[in-house]
């Protein structure tokens, strides 16, 4: 089954002429452009998951056969979004109508979630049952890109009646990463560090009967990035994201300090509980564990939020996790995450600094998590005066 997907996948990138063959969405023209460009992000994203090296096991010959063909896809996708991109029209100004405004915020054409917004009508009811205890599953919380997520409550043993997430793999062929993030979460709670209130738990594992692997973890009372960028479609106030980002940094210092790199930084794996200011990074599904020991590479690529070294197949680092971070950073304050720009009405000072982050060459984007955390602590008393709590409302949605 692997190998067929890479000879299709392998046929597919030989025989294309133009970016309609590899991404067949391109043809629909009663579709807007900001439609298309969702379209061909998820066509993507589906031939990029059939084509991660670790797939395919140890056979050396047939991971740099995928990583062949994933430059060959990246190259295809980028040629795509400028040929979209080049389609876009704008309106002639009309005498009624000025042909600039300094208030004037122009929006970057929405990207692909990897965890969609489940359905409303998700429910589910099925139970798991492991040697220390039991659960009831209740609701389908998300689909991510390599399993299911759900809502559950324990039922029995030491997590009775206590809210569980329970994540399953969608193919068997992803037990591995789904193991490995078990056991990454359970090392990083057997550290000692204050920041480990902004990892998740793992209470306990599972197999299911058609043998893919389960997690099972405390549930998280909070909203993902995306789900703040919703609420704030022209972007979060920079003093929102400055706080925000104290605490990512924090929590990556600790991480990095014990050889761990997450790897996969996007707004979707960063949450946050408005009632005390608390940010949880999750989905260790791709972290990589000492690379400069074990020779781990990258095992994801976010064409948004990876770094340039993910494509260029080089080792992976602590300002690999910074730069995905601060790209992060830029869509939560309304910025144009493919080009990096951040609003005007964003104080230069911290823009600046978020732009730091976010250079293209590792050696000259923010290297340690904690020495740019004390950093941000200075320019934060320096922009926005001393701390205090900001509450952070996420009731209704604002704007169009």
């Amino acid at each position: 089954m692997l190998h067929e997907d890479l000879a299709e996948i392998q046929s597919l990138v030989s025989a294309a002429r133009s970016t309609q063959d590899v991404f067949p969405s391109l043809l629909l023209r009663d579709l807007s452009v900001d439609e298309r460009l969702l379209l061909i992000e998820e066509e993507y994203v589906v031939l990029v998951r059939r084509l991660r090296p670790e797939r395919f096991g140890s056979n050396v010959l047939a991971q740099n056969s995928a990583r062949h063909l994933l430059s060959k896809l990246y190259d295809w996708h980028q040629r795509a979004v400028r040929e979209l991109e080049s389609q876009r029209v704008s309106p002639e100004p009309t005498e009624s109508e000025p042909t600039s405004s300094p208030a004037q915020v122009v929006r970057p054409p929405p990207r692909l979630r990897s965890v969609p917004t489940p359905s409303p009508t998700s429910e589910v009811d099925f139970s798991i049952t492991t040697p220390s205890g039991s659960y009831r599953v209740h609701r389908i919380m998300a689909q991510g890109d390599v399993a299911m997520l759900y809502r559950g409550v324990g039922t029995q043993g030491p997590h009775e009646g206590q809210p569980v997430t329970v994540k399953v793999a969608m193919q068997r062929e992803d037990n591995d990463l789904m193991m490995e993030e078990a056991r990454i979460v359970r090392s990083l709670q057997g550290c000692d560090g204050p920041q480990r209130k902004h990892l998740p738990t793992l209470v306990d594992q599972f197999m299911a009967p058609s043998g893919q692997a389960g997690s099972i973890f405390a549930y998280l009372d909070g909203y993902d990035l995306d789900a703040v960028r919703e609420r704030y479609p022209s972007g979060l106030s920079a003093e929102h994201v400055a706080w925000i980002l104290a605490r990512a940094l924090s929590v990556l210092g600790f991480v990095h300090q014990q050889g761990i790199i997450h790897a996969n930084i996007e707004p979707a794996h960063l949450l946050v509980r408005p009632e005390d200011h608390n940010v949880f990074l999750i989905d260790w599904t791709y972290a990589v564990v000492a690379p400069e020991q074990t020779g781990q590479g990258f095992r994801a690529h976010n064409p948004d939020f990876s770094p340039p070294e993910v494509m260029a197949r080089k080792p992976p680092l602590p300002a690999s996790d910074l730069y995905s971070l601060g790209k992060t950073m830029v869509y939560l304050l309304g910025g144009d995450v493919r080009l990096g720009t951040i609003p005007p009405q964003v104080d230069e000072r911290f823009a600046r600094f978020v732009q730091f982050l976010t250079r293209d060459s590792p050696r000259q984007r923010a290297q340690d998590a904690w020495e740019t955390a004390a950093q941000l602590q200075t320019l934060r008393t320096e922009v926005f005066g001393p701390s205090r709590f900001l509450p952070l409302e996420m009731d209704e949605p604002t704007g169009p």
